[in-house]
């Protein structure tokens, strides 16, 4: 009963957040059909009135649970992004045994990380996660966040322009660009070093993702 409460006024809020002048316009038109009832001023107040509550019935109420669903939808995918990249950080900072501090990386850090890290090379945290080389281990995080990413972009009609271009931002980032190059020549690069500021930035930008989930969880 709390719960249903609560997310009664919740949607209240949401509600009134987004539409606080059209309520202005329905208490003034039902302020005005109260004191004056000419036939022009009755006939516009019970005009505007009938197409506030269309507009809530047919446009506010199904786009809201439309909206709802999505990040429904959206969320999940949206945290495998920001995990499986994340992920990268500490199974090669465990890989090349190297000691930072792991809430505040520099990008020094991740310089040193990945020049200890070659593609032919493996680990003992490779193996626990099923993986012979550090080439197929990049190549399976690259495909799982390139896969999520077109899993949300689907519904790119549905979202935000900004939250777009974030997704964006990944999606063309040098870092999945630097993978891919690896893949397709892979005797060009002894080490990932190279990979070092590209994936400081992705890394970065996964704080701006984590941004959006409390924006979307603010609108949804």
């Amino acid at each position: 009963m709390k719960r249903h409460l609560r997310n009664i006024i919740w949607e209240i809020w949401v509600f009134l957040r987004r539409n606080w002048f059209l309520v202005l316009l329905l208490g003034l038109s039902s302020r005005l059909y109260e004191i004056d009832h000419t036939e022009l001023v009755a006939g516009l107040s019970l005009t505007y009135i009938a197409s506030f509550f269309f507009y809530l019935l047919t446009i506010y109420y199904p786009e809201r649970m439309n909206r709802r669903n999505m990040s429904r939808v959206v969320v999940p995918y949206l945290k495998e992004i920001i995990t499986q990249t994340k992920q990268i950080f500490d199974t090669a900072l465990a890989g090349a045994e190297h000691r930072c501090n792991i809430e505040r990386p520099t990008d020094d850090d991740f310089f040193k990380i990945f020049g200890k890290i070659k593609p032919s090379d493996g680990s003992p945290r490779l193996s626990f996660l099923g993986f012979d080389h550090w080439r197929d281990y990049f190549k399976h995080q690259r495909e799982r966040i390139e896969r999520n990413l077109d899993k949300i972009l689907i519904y790119e009609h549905f979202l935000e322009t900004d939250f777009i271009l974030e997704l964006e931002k990944v999606r063309n980032s040098a870092f999945l660009d630097g993978l891919a190059l690896m893949e397709r020549q892979p005797l060009k690069h002894e080490h990932y070093a190279y990979l070092a500021d590209p994936y400081y930035q992705c890394f970065r930008q996964m704080e701006q993702l984590e941004r959006q989930i409390k924006i979307l969880a603010l609108n949804f």
